[in-house]
């Protein structure tokens, strides 16, 4: 127990938990004061060890039965031990005597996050507010009982309190950098960052933050910078050189990718045990077409992590490549089963359904990917183009309208629409349609000849897309 007190506490506790279990096991009468026993039982939670827990608050409430710190003590190892009732009770009698006493109101709000009670957890963190000196903690608490509720412009607004309050928060910046990801507010999500980085140099987090935000944008060169900086307060973090070799294969610089993956110091056995680092070394080998070490990596990180859903497609895309068809299927199908809710997933396997020449379950595929994600220009694309070249005339129009509405300013829709009515002889509202794409792009007509190829012998159709 000696060991453990000066590993965590140093000797001034470590003397202090001996004295107590000389108390407890040898029955020596022993002087603690109220701020001793909350420190020892403090130690003991620290190491969930809640038997001597409970009996340092058991030996404190004997001493000071009123001492609100013993109380909150007790609190929280009730609420550790799943007694929330007990632990709520509790705390409305202590507040009944001590209705000032903010950690009241900071318990009782964990208590209602736990509970997923998320109106009435914000509400007490607001009393606590007020009567707290620590402002930073409670916007921290306010802000990921918002964040939980993914309310992300009030999780943000809190976030940022926290950050301008005290720019060594650390633990906020991971959070709020997603909230504000989830808003697109990119832009402003860099600037605080690099406010924080301004006073804060050595701040790893916010480094690391400002690379995927910087991914996010597709800036690679910018994300690499700031990983330059994160890798010099951290040498060889493997976040860092993940985050490094995603950006080489963005910049589509596959061998810089490897070499940098070489650089990271792990050995075999937590190499084998990363399925992320197989990935990464399964995309890169994928982008230098060397297939077969593609697939061996990507097998790697299955084998390390069998949900890992993006080596499964990544198996899938290459087999796609290799022209294998219906053995990419299986490995698509479980990807989407693995992750239902990824568009991506679900547009690569309508992909392949359609090559296998399963159009119904493709077209239902394309749908699930667009309800996903409705502005995934390419699934609209294909999923019209397969449904009008397998005649489902009438549900290719429903969805031409469809996109159309969604995508006002993208002419693909209106030459295929401009196509489709052709082929229903709707000559002049074709006409109206093709004028429509003309004038938003008229070097995009290919798509009038994909939906329909007979249109290329039509004079007043070529005459429209010849004129300057």
């Amino acid at each position: 127990m000696d060991n453990f007190g000066e590993e965590f506490e140093g000797n001034d506790i470590s003397a202090l938990v001996r004295r107590f279990e000389q108390l407890v096991y040898e029955g020596k009468n022993e002087y603690f004061d109220s701020d001793e026993l909350c420190d020892i039982i403090d130690f003991y939670f620290q190491l969930l060890h809640t038997e001597m827990a409970n009996k340092a608050i058991e030996i404190a409430e004997e001493r000071y039965p009123f001492d609100p710190e013993i109380q909150i003590r007790k609190i929280r190892i009730l609420s550790y031990e799943n007694k929330t009732r007990e632990a709520l009770d509790l705390l409305n009698r202590l507040e009944q005597t001590n209705p000032n006493f903010p950690e009241i109101y900071l318990e009782r709000g964990h208590i209602y996050s736990q509970m997923a009670l998320l109106e009435q957890a914000i509400e007490n963190y607001k009393k606590a507010l007020p009567l707290w000196d620590y402002k930073d903690e409670i916007y921290y608490y306010i802000g990921s009982v918002f964040f939980q509720m993914g309310k992300w412009d009030d999780a943000s607004f809190y976030y940022k309190k926290v950050l301008k309050l005290n720019p060594d928060f650390e633990e906020a910046i991971n959070p709020f950098t997603e909230a504000m990801v989830q808003l697109h507010k990119y832009d402003e999500c860099i600037n605080t960052l690099n406010n924080i980085l301004d006073e804060r140099p050595f701040t790893f987090s916010a480094w690391i933050c400002l690379a995927q935000v910087y991914i996010l944008k597709e800036d690679y060169d910018k994300a690499l910078d700031a990983l330059k900086y994160a890798d010099a307060i951290d040498p060889g973090n493997a976040e860092v050189i993940y985050h490094k070799a995603d950006c080489y294969l963005n910049l589509q610089m596959p061998e810089k990718a490897i070499e940098t993956l070489d650089e990271l110091e792990a050995n075999t056995e937590q190499k084998g045990a990363e399925p992320t680092l197989h990935l990464l070394y399964g995309e890169a080998y994928e982008d230098l077409g060397d297939f077969q070490k593609a697939l061996v990596h990507y097998n790697k990180a299955i084998q390390s992590d069998q949900n890992c859903d993006e080596a499964w497609v990544g198996i899938g895309a290459v087999l796609t490549e290799l022209g294998r068809h219906f053995e990419a299927k299986h490995y698509f199908s479980k990807a989407v089963g693995i992750d239902p809710y990824d568009a991506q997933h679900w547009y690569l396997f309508a992909q392949c359904l359609n090559h296998c020449g399963q159009v119904e379950e493709s077209i239902q595929s394309y749908i699930r990917s667009l309800e996903l994600s409705p502005d995934f220009i390419d699934a609209w694309v294909e999923l019209l183009l397969i449904l009008i070249q397998n005649d489902y005339i009438e549900d290719a129009e429903t969805y031409l309208v469809q996109a159309i509405k969604h995508f006002p300013e993208e002419a693909p829709f209106y030459y295929m629409y401009a196509g489709l009515l052709f082929s229903l002889n709707q000559t002049s509202q074709a006409l109206n349609f093709l004028d429509k794409a003309i004038e938003i792009n008229p070097d995009q007509y290919e798509y009038l000849f994909m939906v329909n190829p007979s249109l290329m012998n039509l004079e007043n159709v070529l005459s429209r897309i010849r004129k300057p």
